[in-house]
């Protein structure tokens, strides 16, 4: 069971994908000291969903923001909030 501060997973990338308000989302990038995706927090505010990257190892999820037009990217599942809610897959 969820709570109030969750959010499932892929009801998040769905509302991510279809959001017409800037939003924020934090991740964790790749750590190269211990091979894994518990590396450094990383944090975008008012952002817009700009996208997605298909390779055949894994999948980009891209944010545009919405001071400087800049993109930024992070692997998908890496995903750990969007909007102060915790991301959580339900089995």
């Amino acid at each position: 069971m969820k709570g109030a501060d969750e959010m499932d997973f892929f009801d998040a990338i769905r509302e991510i994908e279809q959001s017409k308000v800037p939003f924020s989302v934090v991740w964790s990038q790749f750590s190269l000291t211990d091979s894994s995706g518990h590396g450094q927090m990383c944090q975008l505010d008012n952002v817009m969903y700009a996208g997605r990257t298909q390779t055949e190892d894994y999948e980009l999820i891209k944010f545009r923001s919405i001071s400087d037009n800049s993109i930024q990217h992070c692997h998908l599942y890496s995903l750990y909030f969007y909007n102060g809610k915790k991301l959580v897959i339900n089995e």
